[in-house]
């Protein structure tokens, strides 16, 4: 489907058909954002020595105002986030399955990262409609964000590497 580093997800989509590309600054503050979560997540997630109980507590209350302030944005934006697809991503095309109800052409995609952060990234680029399956080639992003796109994009095909590794390492041997 595409060359070079990608990862297969779960996460909230929409398409928009002839949507105005989206703004540099809107892009890199997702970005930007969603960094610093994920940051967060892989410190929690390394083995080792337990935080303080003083830090945990911290971080649970820093977890709970997140969680918070996300739902209350996301009924200040009008409700529900789109239906989640299972993606592959990569750094110049995503591919997803669909089933009709698309408009082929340029447009742009509201793709949700992480779920604790209601604002989604916008991508521009152009859909085509292939076999049951919806293709976006994105379109040129400015260097900024696609320095923090390709970031992102080979932070999670990292991650879904080492998960494999793993998984290979813990199935028995036959």
């Amino acid at each position: 489907m595409h060359e070079g580093p990608g990862f297969h997800a779960r996460r909230p989509l929409r398409w928009r058909a002839g949507a105005a590309p989206p703004a540099v600054e809107d892009q890199l503050r997702v970005l930007a954002a969603v960094a610093t979560l994920e940051t967060q997540e892989a410190i929690r997630s390394e083995p080792g020595e337990a935080p303080a109980p003083e830090l945990q507590a911290i971080q649970n209350r820093l977890d709970l105002l997140i969680t918070l302030v996300t739902q209350l944005t996301l009924r200040e934006l009008g409700g529900e986030r789109p239906p989640a697809a299972d993606l592959q991503i990569g750094v110049d095309r995503l591919h997803w399955p669909a089933d009709g109800g698309l408009e082929a052409g340029p447009g742009v995609l509201e793709l949700h990262l992480q779920a604790a952060y209601p604002e989604p990234l916008l991508l521009a680029g152009e859909l085509t409609l292939e076999d049951g399956g919806a293709g976006l080639r994105l379109a040129a992003l400015e260097e900024p964000v696609s320095d923090a796109w390709q970031k992102y994009v080979f932070r999670h095909h990292r991650r879904e590497l080492a998960r494999r590794q793993a998984a290979n390492e813990e199935a028995p041997s036959s």
